[in-house]
């Protein structure tokens, strides 16, 4: 009982969940070696058994290892793992730093009297609003 937290999900340092995290990298080792089978010296016949026998235990290995580590643990790593997502961060900052230096050259575009200006019409009109 001791692998487990309060909500008896395993520990992220216990036994268990670091078997299943090992078990899903076996599986992923299994799918390499797939690539290197058709160039073994055996028959036709053999090789496709022993691809069969590999894909096979790759997915027993894989969805134990998952069953080990949790499901929150696997959606994160799928989340991680997934190329769609590997430039949505670099992305949204690059379109930050964009609009900031817009920003930037508007205000920078304006005078200290037209800024005076807006400024008093800001304050005698609260609807007031200027396209920049």
């Amino acid at each position: 009982m001791e692998d487990k937290e309060n909500n008896g999900r395993l520990k992220k340092t216990s036994f268990l969940f670091k078997l299943g995290v090992a078990l899903i990298l076996l599986s992923f080792l299994k799918w390499g070696v797939l690539l290197y089978v058709p160039f073994l010296p055996y028959s036709g016949n053999m090789k496709i058994s022993i691809i069969t026998v590999l894909l096979v235990l790759a997915e027993i290995t894989f969805w134990v290892g998952v069953f080990l580590v949790g499901e929150e643990t696997y959606k994160k790593y799928k989340y991680y793992f997934n190329p769609i997502n590997w430039f949505k961060k670099a992305a949204k900052e690059v379109l930050d730093e964009e609009k900031r230096e817009l920003n930037a050259e508007k205000t920078a575009d304006i005078t200290d009297k037209e800024k005076s200006d807006i400024h008093k019409k800001e304050i005698s009109d609260p609807n007031y609003k200027e396209d920049r």
